[in-house]
């Protein structure tokens, strides 16, 4: 048996060790940062208009997204209605998708079902 990892693993790890990969994750946060600061008037008026099928997940404690964001959120787009902007009560961290996307999943057919 071969102990050298496949081809296709190699080169996504050379991709991540790569200073220009790095480089450009850096860049791209940096300008995130700076630049995606608040929703503007534009935003919330596309959002109302896809509100009703939208539903949010908000982590209890997320320092990325507070839940200050969600009062802001339901108070300027009514039309989103506060059992579609739900509040984690699991202690699902912000980045749920890298060890938490079956409980994530589990949790978004439950809504489903509610809605059935």
């Amino acid at each position: 048996m071969d102990d050298v990892p496949d081809k296709p693993i190699l080169d996504a790890v050379a991709a991540l060790v790569n200073p220009n990969f790095i480089n450009n994750c850096f860049s791209l946060a940096s300008h995130e940062l700076q630049t995606v600061l608040d929703l503007q008037e534009k935003d919330y008026e596309m959002i109302k208009q896809q509100a009703l099928k939208l539903r949010i997940y908000y982590g209890a404690e997320d320092g990325w997204v507070p839940l200050e964001y969600r009062t802001n959120l339901l108070e300027k787009v009514p039309q989103i209605q506060e059992k579609n902007a739900r509040i984690c009560t699991r202690g699902i961290p912000h980045a749920f998708v890298e060890r938490h996307s079956e409980l994530m999943a589990e949790i978004l057919v439950d809504w489903m079902k509610e809605e059935l």
